[in-house]
């Protein structure tokens, strides 16, 4: 009750503070917030390093997936997404994206002998 009655009898304290302290305020809570941040994801990975490898697998396809879609005749999204979708067992899909990067470069050295590798039907072609 004594705080109370001592905050209402003191109401300009917000304007004794110097100028430029809010700015500097939230620029520590924004940095103290990335770092707290960044020890979560720490944490995350050590508890369980496989779900979260999975998990950054995942984001990482959806976002060769936009790229994808941003360009579609553009051989290097396809063969990173043919290969993402290799590392998540997705044979299938993985196959036909680089199948398809083989039509759109075939002299490009780094697609050609990766899909052959994967793809035992092509190696007898």
């Amino acid at each position: 009750m004594v705080a109370g009655l001592a905050t209402r009898l003191r109401s300009e304290e917000g304007q004794e503070l110097p100028p430029g302290y809010g700015a500097r305020w939230q620029q520590t809570r924004a940095r103290l917030n990335q770092r707290r941040e960044a020890r979560q994801q720490q944490r995350r990975f050590r508890r369980d390093p496989v779900t979260y490898l999975q998990e950054l697998e995942q984001f990482n396809v959806r976002l060769l997936e936009l790229q994808d879609a941003k360009q579609p005749d553009d051989p290097v999204p396809l063969f990173n997404l043919g290969w993402a979708y290799l590392r998540l067992e997705r044979v299938e899909e993985s196959l036909r994206l680089l199948g398809r990067c083989l039509e759109l470069a075939p002299t490009d050295f780094g697609a050609s002998p990766n899909a052959t590798l994967t793809c035992p039907a092509r190696r007898r072609r």
